[in-house]
């Protein structure tokens, strides 16, 4: 049985508490203007999954994510793995 997936593809947008962070230079096709003592990044993201994996890696960086729907995702499975390594 053959089963296609498809991935949303989303314009994103994350805000850093502080500029030229070494991680934002290595996102290809990002735009970033100043944004208060930070960046604001405009980016394309074609799978979910890794820019809910890439927000929770620089969490201590990013203060907001827009859309919402990739914000409840990162959310989730930020609660997710917190609960997950509790219970160990």
């Amino acid at each position: 049985e053959f089963q296609t997936l498809f991935q949303s593809i989303y314009d994103a947008v994350f805000i850093t508490d502080q500029r030229d962070l070494a991680f934002i230079k290595t996102l290809p096709g990002a735009t970033v203007e100043q944004c208060g003592a930070g960046e604001k990044v405009h980016l394309t993201v074609s799978s979910d999954s890794w820019f809910v994996a890439f927000c929770i890696a620089h969490a201590r960086h990013i203060t907001a994510v827009a859309p919402e729907t990739l914000r409840t995702m990162i959310v989730a499975r930020a609660e997710r793995e917190l609960s997950i390594s509790e219970n160990k």
